[in-house]
């Protein structure tokens, strides 16, 4: 059943995805990239939907106007940048894996979008791909970025890089925890069936520059760590 299921979401989920990047296509074109955000969360639930997948959000009054923000979640399936998009009001970018740059349409949104790729396994190019990172932050961009690296298979937690924390401490950004509740079954890193749910996100407690400043890159990532653990914990 799960599989017969599959077969009839994909066909849906591809066509809301192609006819959302055609519109985004466009949009980017016309509209400041800074106010692109209204566009992009219509856009990003209207895919999650063609996909099966209805978000609740909980954003415990986090003010989206503080920022800048680094947003630190737990990735657990691709449909990870359409909830972030979907639930955070103002521009958002990312580093991105390299990868992905090459694939038809997505590459080209991700391109116009001001994703930053990053080679994972180059460790020059993945600190060039940081520094870039802080850059846009000190001008003002919120981040979003995988503490993990990589999605889970599993569901559990996987270790933090330092890489991340090295950004937040020289730039003196927010971090806000970002809890994906049910996302892992959405779609599986090691399984193509996508499951039709709902995806729960909650926003956790801001990490300012106040609350870090006098402690390491090791403590504050396992501080923020922490944090996310405590999130996912939470029924």
């Amino acid at each position: 059943m799960k599989t017969i299921i599959a077969l009839l979401i994909w066909p849906l989920a591809l066509t809301g995805f192609i006819l959302s990047g055609m519109i985004f296509i466009v949009a980017i074109t016309v509209i400041p990239r800074h106010h692109l955000h209204y566009v992009v969360r219509m856009l990003c639930r209207f895919i999650l939907l063609c996909s099966g997948q209805i978000l609740v959000v909980n954003r415990n009054d986090f003010n989206d106007d503080a920022g800048p923000y680094i947003f630190m979640f737990n990735h657990a399936t691709m449909f990870d940048p359409f909830i972030i998009g979907a639930v955070v009001r103002h521009y958002v970018t990312a580093v991105g894996a390299d990868y992905q740059f090459s694939y038809p349409l997505w590459g080209a949104m991700l391109r116009k979008y001001g994703i930053t790729p990053i080679i994972r396994s180059d460790l020059k190019s993945a600190i060039a791909s940081l520094v870039l990172a802080e850059a846009a932050i000190r001008d003002g961009v919120s981040f979003l970025i995988s503490p993990e690296g990589t999605r889970t298979i599993t569901g559990e937690l996987l270790p933090f890089k330092k890489g991340p924390f090295h950004v937040t401490k020289n730039t003196g950004a927010t971090i806000v925890p970002l809890a994906f509740f049910n996302s892992l079954r959405a779609k599986p890193k090691n399984d193509w069936r996508i499951r039709p749910g709902i995806i729960r996100v909650q926003f956790g407690q801001p990490l300012t520059a106040d609350d870090y400043r006098y402690i390491s890159v090791e403590e504050l990532r396992d501080l923020t760590r922490d944090k996310l653990l405590a999130l996912l914990r939470e029924k």
